[in-house]
């Protein structure tokens, strides 16, 4: 596997680095493009802490969705993760990955090469358009955010 130094540091979420990783590993596997884990031994891959995201929902919700938006978001290939119950309790969780088109793979390029701020403020929703940006800097310090319709103060 080749790990790109600039999709690594572009993550914020350590688990989004580590799904990175697990991935990089498995993407140039042909025949392979999902696979199944116990949550214990995805909580032990994604380096979890023990007593910490117990509870299903909590390691759902603050791990893999956080880490699969990233994923998503910044790198070459897609992921997506499926919980696998046997009634109302999760066993395990299926992981699967699959390369991005042309168009998604520039996408993700282009954000990785935005300045810091802009990627953040992207990666979060915040940031639809370019537009939106600080372009000006008051004496007091207040930036003036010019918006297509208005000029607003912040």
């Amino acid at each position: 596997a080749r790990l790109k130094t600039q999709v690594m540091y572009c993550f914020e979420s350590k688990y989004a680095l580590c799904l990175y990783e697990m991935i990089e590993r498995r993407i140039g596997l042909e025949y392979k493009q999902s696979e199944e884990f116990t949550i214990a031994d995805l909580r032990g891959l994604l380096n979890v802490p023990e007593g910490k995201l117990e509870r299903f929902a909590d390691f759902n919700k603050y791990c893999l969705k956080v880490a699969q938006d990233e994923i998503n978001k910044l790198c070459p290939f897609w992921v997506e993760f499926t919980p696998i119950k046997k009634g109302r309790k999760v066993e395990r969780v299926s992981m699967m990955w699959l390369p991005k088109t042309m168009s998604g793979r520039r996408d993700a390029q282009n954000l990785i090469d935005q300045h810091s701020i802009v990627r953040r403020a992207k990666l979060r929703g915040a940031l639809r358009d370019h537009r939106e940006m600080p372009i000006a800097l008051e004496p007091d310090g207040s930036k003036i955010i010019f918006n297509q319709k208005r000029r607003i103060w912040k």
